[in-house]
């Protein structure tokens, strides 16, 4: 909710951010959404095959500051999204987290697990000094970014911890002492006598500190990997009939998969069908398979073709697989009379 009681939904499977305006005193519908042109649309990224300024991928969560600016965990696009207040319909995201200042980049840990870097965060949170804290979940770690709309660049800041203190002390205790007696006797028996006692004490205490900071300790990410056939042979087919083939996907990393889109470079002749494939949700878990049914319906003969896309949350997404068949004559021989 923002200062006016406007409320912000993250519509994680729909790919967008919806805004409520007033709810309990108006009504349910959505007035304002995010991350899609309208609101009957709801692809990932808007169908494209990369992130964009005005594109969301499975969003998890929001967080607003006191101006009323919005943040996004844009999760499947490892980012996160600042609107400048105040928001509109399909607006354009002002700023962006986790891609070092790239808004076409989607990847998990761009260059490596940095302070520049997210995989797949699924939370926001503000402060009241203006500070932004992110749940970067894959890299299991909590960042927080300072007066991110006044800071220079979109860096996470670190924090040293001190960690020994030795001390060490030295003491000297020095004591001197001295007593000296005059007598001097005469007739009529005076007798002065002077005592002198010197005692000076010095105890100089001098403490040395020494302070250890900067701890760092590596963590490994763990990465989800697409394994797909290069080609799909789908065989003779007659002219204008239809066979189906499904094209395999084995998540052979250590985290989950998302695959986001599947699309046909010929769909006339090689339609992308049915799949199992999860775009959200728990997604495919490490050593998992799903299925997509490619339809071949040759449209004249001979040899066919067309280039499959598989895009996902890998490294190495999109995937691309050759689809192949053979349009052939469906001839029926009639015995002689």
């Amino acid at each position: 909710m923002d200062a006016g009681g406007n409320l912000y939904v993250a519509d994680e499977s729909n790919s967008r951010v919806l805004e409520y305006k007033s709810p309990l005193t108006t009504d349910t519908t959505a007035d304002l959404v995010l991350g899609q042109p309208d609101f009957i649309s709801s692809t990932c990224n808007n169908g494209g095959l990369s992130a964009s300024a005005d594109s969301l991928c499975e969003p998890y969560g929001v967080a607003l500051d006191a101006g009323g600016n919005l943040y996004v965990a844009d999760y499947s696009n490892s980012r996160v999204l600042e609107y400048n207040a105040p928001l509109s319909s399909n607006a354009t995201a002002n700023a962006v987290f986790g891609q070092q200042g790239s808004f076409a980049s989607s990847n998990c840990n761009n260059d490596g697990v940095t302070a520049d870097s997210l995989c797949y965060p699924r939370g926001a949170a503000m402060d009241s000094s203006g500070n932004l804290y992110v749940a970067d979940t894959s890299n299991n770690r909590m960042l927080q970014y300072h007066n991110p709309l006044t800071a220079s660049s979109a860096t996470a800041t670190p924090t040293n911890t001190a960690t020994a203190t030795p001390t060490v002390t030295t003491s000297a205790t020095a004591t001197a002492s001295a007593t000296a007696t005059a007598t001097a006797t005469a007739a009529r028996t005076a007798t002065p006598t002077a005592t002198v006692t010197q005692t000076p004490t010095a105890t100089p205490t001098n403490t040395a500190t020494v302070t250890a900071t900067k701890t760092a300790t590596p963590t490994a990410t763990p990465t989800s990997v697409a394994s797909v056939p290069t080609s799909l042979a789908l065989g003779n087919e007659p002219v204008g009939d239809t066979v189906t083939k499904n094209l395999t996907v084995k998540n052979t990393g250590h985290a989950v998969l998302f695959v986001n889109n599947v699309s046909s470079s010929n769909p006339a002749e090689f339609a992308v069908g049915t799949s199992t494939c999860p775009s959200g949700g728990s997604g495919l878990a490490p050593t998992g398979t799903c299925t997509i049914a490619i339809g071949f319906t040759p449209s004249e003969t001979g040899a066919r073709s067309a280039t499959l896309t598989v895009s996902d949350n890998t490294a190495t997404s999109p995937q691309h697989v050759t689809a192949s068949g053979t349009g052939t004559v469906d001839m029926t021989v009639m015995p002689a009379s």
